[in-house]
């Protein structure tokens, strides 16, 4: 007994492994499916903290601060060691920045310039080294690519605004020392300023020592324990919160502290200021006293110099005398010298002259000489040359004749071969005639083989009835059963040896007939091979005689080629006979030239040199007369300086007591003013002190704003990005899953269905229920669990790793993608996956195994065929061919099948048009917020401390600026508004010119674009804002202000909006509800025609008349936003492509499933006649219609899911569009209907494999 149940055990073991082995497409399928379901679940799920761990990594290593602190008025060092002693804090490390300004090309952008901290905030140095001296610095790492400053460069930085930026930095030319990044910094935004554009374009980190101020601009904080918790998390969050919460606790205290200090320092400055005005007024007094005296010595001097001018004034005129005598001599010397100087040049230039010509001739014959050498070398070698060339061209005449010959011979042999050709193309159709007739003949014979072989088989089968019959009677007869009488045994043996006779006849019939046959084959075979052969021979004669033909072309073509060159050779020696003549005649003439012009240039030689000699004689007596005048001019010229250096001294002597008593004069003015603008001061100082004293008493209190890490650049938006990710992780990868389980139900149910028969056997030969139902739960649970490990391992790297990565467009400088398995989501996937299949598998095998083994055993009854509904219209059915009307049929009649594949090709076709939708509803918001409904291009945050003159120097500015075309007062403040459920924060939005203000925004409804008017009565909310405070027109809200508490209003209309939410109040609404007039703070402006450069120089030129805190430029905010959504791009991208890969392997699956069912029917049809194609065709009609269907079905599915997603996705401050464009739809189904088709290819091949006689055989 145990060995009977050991040998059942091992029996259905081994079934196991075959089962698996010889459906292993099955198996395939659902793990393809299970490994595509689970993937995406757990990977897409575990990218949201994945991202969150790459982001905590980047910001551990670099060690960013959890919190940071600024004030109004600074920080100082006792309020460091006051922080230090709250509960919390680990590190506290204090910090210098600025905002400064630097020219780029025309251009001048803003840089936040900050201190290089000890341990926080660390810069990732990319290339140089951090700053160590007080003028070096580190630049970052994206502005240096986009301003083109590199590693070694001088940047000069200026305030951008009136005060000295020595009074921040102690440098203002600064030498690159480094390139890099910051962790405050993890995107390409840098933030905004109150100077320049009023954006930031980059940082740059100096020493502390490059600061000259006297306090810190800031705090920066490490929470005790915050390391350890992961950022953007809850725990990390409430950790850093507590230390926020004890810090605002001390807030106002330390706030009054710093009050204080200030104070005292500024009286402290006072008294000082007052005991520096007392002693200036001290030396005021006594340098009133000096300059009195100065005075009366200045006219003393005054008279002497007077004196001193009239006895320069003789001196002077003995002088001229004497230097108007000097003067003539001079003159008559001058005279002399000139004149022998102007025949001694022009003497020179007429020698000169006569030995350059002869120098130029004796040039001309030594030229002339190599020119007549080289004229008869090249006499010589031009009749070498032509000697050559006669001989070549008789050559090439000899060649040329040879070849025409060798064509004549060519031509006739090719005419020779073509006519070969031609009587072999003439027989062809003879032996095609013959083969035709061949093939006829053994076709014949070939059926009556045919039905020889099926004469002979029921023949057989008939001689083998008749045997048993006659054998039956016979043991009957012998058995002595009076039922059969011996003349009946004989009777039956005379038929039976009749029939095996019969069949011995037809059987030696058939065999000469496949005799015949198989000699008439040969023969047809014999036939075709020699038409092969007749054929190649003509295919080559054909290809022979054509390169025979061009090649006979081309030496005609050569030969006439040849021709034109021995012509052309013979006409060029002819010419050339006739040159070398005419060159020898005039080299026989320029040898006598040669010849004359030498006894020339030696006469012209000899009259050069004498007339030189006679020159020479007579300027040496001419020279030596004008040298005594000139010893008897410098004698009387030395006596005239004499006296003009006596004079020259007299007159700088005067000049020196004029200069001084000028001197004198100033020096007195120059006191005397000193005297004036001290008094001035000493006043001016009085009211300053006066003031001073003033500003004391009005000092405000200063203002400490505490910051968790929210405030550094993109950080928030960072975690907001990880929130989508969960967001669409939470949904898109569970109807995934869901698609994915119901196919793998689907094929578990149909398998067990299917092998009823072998179950049915089974529990006849005595297997219990669990041992059969534990094969196919085996079956389902290794397929799965294989699909499922594959998943995550796969899923949980892969997915994460593409997100992230295609993020990091994004935040360029995250260095790692940390990637970590994650159990929690693996276990989930995994349990889930096993518990669809099982449970479908306990399901179907319960379904079967309840009924008795001799029903299993017989194959289910055939559906019953019932009229359709479309057989009830008649004009439409009558049209319809029958193979249209068995696909009808076929399709309502497996109502199950039907809805299935429905269901199935229609949730992967919502799968795709889902993640298409996305996109539209994503890509769109950036335009339809910053194009249609605010159609204004800048926004300008206006300082409230501001003086009238600094907000008329702003009034004056706007109303110059010719590119601004309109402008609009508003009141904006972030304010928390509610019901009493719930509370949230929008901007209250009061314009001052309700007519205006609708060309600025345009409040309507996303459906129906119904406009919407401000009025008296109530406000407009935006719809993200009412949708998630649950209220809708005519609904009332309340407005939380921090002096008039809360404030009703009722909701007259929910406007479209996609960006932020907004509470719009007309002015009236606003001092109804609170009392007074709203004091607006905010400008918007529209441009003519917006130009970016343009709108940055206005915004710069606003910020520099103080009245403006900011200016936001709307298509810059529609870039960042179109920035940060191209990333969600490679997100969808995932989705779609892993949609697409589901539906194929979903399509697959149940085209492999259909046919497999109906592989009886399809053979079937086979046996009838029909062709591989026709087969095919009959299930592709099918298919197409249910493709169709399934499409259709999956457009409502998908606008549905895609409703449900788009809501589920979005986060607090946005909400996404609800539109998918008709192309994602013609796309989605492209695809859809794209798979289908490929699957009908790849499964054309299995319909071609299907075996008539395997699958006709009786299963019963």
């Amino acid at each position: 007994m145990k060995s009977n149940k050991k040998m059942k055990k091992k029996a259905l073991k081994k079934d196991f492994y075959m089962e698996i082995k010889k459906s292993l497409g099955r198996f395939l399928s659902i793990f393809f499916i299970v490994a595509l379901g689970v993937s995406f679940f757990a990977g897409i799920r575990a990218s949201e903290p994945d991202m969150r761990l790459s982001g905590d990594e980047y910001f551990d290593e670099w060690n960013l601060a959890d919190m940071k602190i600024v004030s109004t008025m600074g920080l100082t060092e006792k309020d460091a060691e006051s922080l230090k002693t709250i509960s919390g804090v680990e590190a506290l490390e204090s910090g210098y920045s600025v905002d400064a300004m630097c020219k780029i090309e025309d251009t001048k952008k803003v840089i936040h310039v900050m201190s290089d901290l000890e341990t926080m905030n660390r810069p990732s140095v990319q290339e140089g080294r951090l700053p160590e001296k007080a003028n070096e610095c580190l630049l970052d790492v994206d502005f240096m690519k986009a301003s083109g400053y590199k590693v070694g460069d001088e940047i000069e930085l200026e305030s951008g605004t009136e005060e000295d930026l020595t009074d921040s930095l102690k440098h203002t030319t600064y030498r690159i020392v480094g390139a890099g990044s910051s962790p405050c910094y993890i995107s390409f935004e840098r933030g905004s300023s109150m100077i320049g554009t009023g954006e930031v374009s980059g940082f740059m980190i100096v020493p502390k020592q490059a600061f000259s101020m006297e306090v810190y601009t800031e705090f920066y904080m490490k929470v005790d324990g915050a390391f350890d918790e992961v950022a953007f998390t809850k725990a990390y969050d409430a950790k850093v919160e507590r230390v926020v919460d004890s810090v605002e606790s001390i807030r106002e205290v330390m706030q009054q502290a710093r009050h204080d200090q200030i104070v005292d320092d500024a009286e402290d400055e006072i008294r000082d200021a007052e005991i520096e005005l007392s002693d200036a007024r001290r030396e005021l007094s006594d340098g009133r006293e000096a300059w009195e005296d100065g005075k009366r010595e200045l006219e003393s001097g005054k008279t002497e110099v007077a004196n001193a001018k009239t006895e320069l004034a003789n001196g002077k005129k003995e002088l001229e005398t004497g230097r108007q005598e000097l003067n003539k001599g001079k003159q008559e010397l001058a005279d002399g010298a000139k004149k022998l100087s102007d025949e001694k040049r022009k003497t020179e230039q007429q020698l000169a002259s006569a030995k350059k010509k002869l120098l130029d001739g004796e040039k001309e014959l030594a030229s002339g000489k190599q020119q007549l050498a080289a004229g008869e070398k090249e006499l010589a070698d031009g009749k070498a040359l032509l000697a050559k060339k006669q001989k070549e061209l008789e050559e090439g005449k000899a060649k040329y004749e040879a070849g025409v010959e060798q064509l004549n011979e060519g031509k006739k042999l090719l005419a020779e071969n073509e006519k070969k050709l031609e009587q072999a193309k003439q027989s062809l159709p003879k032996l095609e005639a013959a083969i035709r007739g061949a093939e006829k003949g053994v076709e014949a014979l070939g059926k009556l083989v045919t039905n020889s072989q099926k004469r002979v088989a029921l023949a057989e089968k008939e001689a083998n009835r008749q045997q048993q019959k006659y054998e039956e009677a016979k043991r009957a007869w012998e058995s002595g059963s009076e039922e059969v009488t011996e003349a009946e045994v004989k009777a039956l043996k005379e038929v039976a040896d009749a029939a095996r006779k019969t069949y011995l006849d037809l059987a030696e019939k058939c065999s000469k007939l496949r005799a015949s046959y198989d000699k008439a084959e040969k023969g047809l075979g014999e036939l075709k091979k020699k038409r092969d052969q007749l054929q190649d021979e003509i295919e080559r004669g054909e290809k022979e005689l054509a390169a025979g033909k061009e090649q006979l072309l081309a030496n005609e073509k050569l030969l006439e080629e040849s021709k034109i060159q021995l012509e052309e050779g013979q006409k060029q020696l002819e010419q050339g006979l006739e040159k070398l003549s005419i060159s020898e005649l005039e080299l026989k003439n320029a040898k006598d030239t040669i010849q004359k012009s030498e006894a020339e240039l030696q006469s012209g030689w000899r009259g050069y040199h004498s007339g030189k000699q006679e020159a020479d004689r007579q300027f040496a007596a001419g020279e030596k007369k004008l040298l005594q005048g000139k010893q008897e001019v410098a004698t009387a010229e030395k006596k005239v300086q004499d006296g003009e250096r006596e004079l020259a001294d007299g007159e700088r002597q005067l000049a020196d007591a004029e200069k001084g008593i000028l001197d004198g004069e100033k020096e007195l003015a120059d006191a005397e003013q000193e005297i004036l603008d001290g008094e001035q001061e000493i006043a001016d100082g009085e009211k300053e002190l006066e003031d001073a004293k003033q500003e004391v008493q009005d000092i405000d209190m200063p203002k400490w704003y505490v910051y968790d890490r929210d405030v550094f650049e993109q950080y928030t938006g960072y975690g907001e990005n990880a929130d989508r990710m969960r967001a669409i992780g939470k949904v898109f990868p569970v109807l995934f899953f869901l698609v994915a389980a119901l196919i793998s139900l689907t094929t578990m149910t149909r398998m067990v269905e299917e092998q009823r028969v072998q179950i049915g056997t089974l529990k006849a030969l005595g297997y219990s229920k669990f041992s059969i139902a534990g094969k196919y739960l085996g079956y389902a649970f290794v397929a799965t669990l294989g699909g499922s490990i594959v998943g995550v391992l796969a899923g949980e790297k892969l997915y994460p790793y593409i997100i992230v990565t295609a993020y990091k467009i994004m935040y360029p400088h995250l260095p790692n993608v940390v990637i970590p398995y994650n159990m929690k989501y693996a276990i989930m996937a995994t349990a889930a996956a096993i518990f669809c299949t099982m449970a479908a598998t306990v399901f179907a095998c319960y379904k079967e195994l309840a009924a008795q083994p001799a029903v299993l055993m017989r194959p289910p009854a055939p559906k019953q065929g019932k009229r359709v509904f479309l057989e009830r219209v008649t004009f439409l059915w009558k049209r319809l061919s029958f193979i249209w009307k068995s696909t009808i049929r076929n399709l309502i009649r497996y109502k199950k099948r039907f809805f299935m594949t429905v269901f199935g090709i229609g949730g992967c076709m919502a799968l795709i048009l889902v993640g298409y939708g996305l996109r539209d509803s994503i890509y769109n918001i950036a335009v339809i917020q910053y194009e249609d409904i605010q159609k204004y291009d800048m926004m300008m945050i206006l300082d409230e401390d501001a003086s009238k003159e600094e907000k008329m120097d702003l009034e004056q500015y706007i109303s110059g600026e010719s590119e601004l075309s309109d402008e609009l007062n508003i009141y904006m403040k972030n304010m928390t508004i509610g019901t009493k459920d719930m509370e949230e924060e929008a901007y209250i939005f009061v314009p001052k010119e309700e007519e205006k203000f609708k060309n600025f925004v345009v409040l309507q409804d996303r459906r129906t674009k119904e406009g919407y008017a401000l009025d008296e009565e109530g406000a407009v909310l935006t719809e993200k804002m009412a949708r998630t405070l649950g209220v809708e027109a005519g609904d009332s809200i309340y407005i939380q202000d921090e002096r008039f508490g809360e404030k009703e209003i009722q909701i007259t209309a929910v406007c479209e909006n996609y960006m932020g939410h907004y509470l719009y109040l007309t002015k009236g609404a606003y001092a109804k509800l609170f009392g007074e007039e709203p004091k607006y703070n905010t400008k918007i402006f529209q441009m003519k025609e917006y130009q970016e450069e343009k709108a940055m120089k206005i915004g710069e030129e606003m910020l520099a008349t103080k009245a403006a805190i900011n200016v936001q430029y709307m298509d810059n905010m529609r870039g960042r936003i179109e920035d940060m959504l191209t990333t969600l791009d490679s997100v969808i991208v995932v989705l779609i492509t892993a949609a697409g890969m589901l539906a194929f392997v979903v399509l697959y699956n149940l085209n492999n499933i259909n046919i497999t069912e109906r592989r009886r029917e399809l053979a079937t049809i086979k046996v009838l006649g029909f062709f591989d194609k026709e087969v095919a065709a009959y299930v592709y009609r099918e298919n197409v219609l249910l493709t169709i269907i399934g499409a259709i079905a999956g457009c409502g599915l998908g606008y549905l899911l895609h409703r449900f997603v788009i809501v589920t996705v979005e986060v607090d401050d946005v909400m996404f569009g609800r539109n998918i464009e008709l192309k994602s739809y013609l796309i989605a189904m492209l695809f859809t209907i794209g798979f289908s088709a490929f699957v009908n290819w790849v499964m054309y091949f299995k319909l071609k494999k299907i075996d008539m006689v395997e699958s006709l055989k009786s299963v019963e």
